[in-house]
């Protein structure tokens, strides 16, 4: 009973902060690679249209 106490008030909370640390930094580095790649592409298309543009003129 003593050693499961002990891992339901310190290890298991410990635990849990460091998944939530970690899944905060996924999240993170993920939203910022979504939005690095979200202004290539539109970079991307806005020049592909500018081509097209003056292709089409």
């Amino acid at each position: 009973d003593g050693v499961r106490s002990t891992i339901e008030s310190s290890l298991i909370p410990a635990f849990e902060l460091s998944c939530k640390a970690m899944f905060e930094q996924i999240d993170s580095t993920f939203q910022k690679g979504m939005g690095e790649y979200v202004a290539a592409v539109q970079q991307q298309l806005e020049t592909t249209h500018s081509n097209l543009s003056l292709t089409l003129r």
